[in-house]
């Protein structure tokens, strides 16, 4: 099906609009997933956070990622730092991820490197972590505790050369997507090979008493899904839009051509209405190859088309126990 036959026939071209910055937000503490418990505690049960938060410009394809310990200051207990962090980025979208730059907010300087794996489907993979499965970005300090990302508040600290936090790492995108991703689609992205899905995974040293406790915790968010673009939206062009989010997770692509949002009952609706398409998509990860599924377009090559906006959502529900519906953010795609 090609829905933008319909959309060139309603065609009223929107103003062409620069290349978009987005950011998003993803948080781990007690409540997430653990791999030492069935909560998001490392051994010795000790409590741990953090706040991992995502800029990206479509324009630069720079990625920014701010981490930043949130583990609770206990007296008597050395405070866990942060020495792995793994994350993903949308199936499909990117073949390339360089570390431009890093750079704390005191005490040492950090020295993470970056490993890359566009392909996280195969098992077993590099980019791995504990229970949370396997992961396109792996950030690694190199050397245990040393050099770590510390909660800025901590006193008390298994390592005598920390990282105090927030730490921000630059990283380069490339690939088919890099133009067509956005922050929330970064955190929309999920683990693959996974006893549990996550969207971020990091791994905790040096906590407790005697600073003796570790583990790995992973931030999940049942259906949290976004719409992201890969290919070229140019007129006479050819391109995919896609959802991703996590396993069991419904994909209902929206697209309309109208700015939300609009409030329908109880439900806010980020785009506007009439919709000028819609396509059922099924559950999310069922296809063994990551947690994305996709609708390919061809645009006509019509010159009238440069500047039209189409604005996209996701209606999803949790597919095992479907008691409520939610919409991703909205996606606007700009013909170029």
């Amino acid at each position: 099906m090609r829905p933008f036959s319909l959309i060139a026939s309603l065609l009223a071209a929107s103003a062409p609009l620069l290349a978009q910055s987005s950011s998003a937000l993803a948080t781990i503490d007690a409540t997430d997933v653990g791999c030492q418990s069935s909560n998001g505690l490392i051994t010795g049960g000790v409590a741990v956070g953090a706040t991992f938060d995502v800029t990206y410009d479509q324009g630069t394809g720079v990625l920014n990622v701010t981490v930043d310990n949130t583990t609770p200051v206990v007296a008597g207990e050395s405070t866990a730092v942060i020495t792995d962090v793994m994350f993903n980025l949308p199936p499909g979208a990117i073949t390339s991820a360089t570390l431009l730059s890093q750079a704390g907010s005191g005490g040492a300087s950090p020295g993470y490197s970056l490993s890359f794996d566009a392909d996280t489907s195969a098992s077993p993979n590099a980019n791995s972590l504990s229970c949370v499965g396997d992961f396109n970005v792996f950030l690694d300090n190199g050397s245990g505790n040393a050099g770590g990302i510390a909660n800025a508040a901590a006193t008390n600290l298994s390592t005598s050369n920390p990282v105090t936090g927030p730490v921000t790492f630059s990283i380069q995108l490339a690939g088919p997507g890099a133009g067509g991703i956005t922050a929330e689609a970064v955190l929309a992205s999920f683990s693959t090979n996974a006893n549990v899905q996550t969207n971020v995974g990091m791994k905790f040293q040096g906590g407790g008493v005697g600073g003796a406790e570790s583990g790995v915790v992973g931030s999940r968010e049942e259906c949290r899904t976004a719409v992201y673009a890969t290919g070229n939206t140019a007129p006479g062009g050819q391109f995919d839009l896609c959802v991703t989010g996590g396993t069991g997770c419904h994909a209902c692509l929206w697209l309309s051509l109208v700015a939300g949002p609009t409030i329908v009952g109880p439900y806010t609706i980020p785009v506007g209405l009439p919709l000028a398409a819609a396509f059922s998509l099924g559950n999310l990860g069922l296809g063994g190859t990551g947690n994305a599924t996709c609708v390919s377009f061809v645009l006509p090559n019509n010159p009238a088309l440069s500047g039209l906006t189409i604005y996209a959502t996701n209606l999803t529900y949790y597919a095992p126990n479907p008691t409520g519906i939610d919409f991703s953010p909205a996606f606007e795609l700009v013909v170029n």
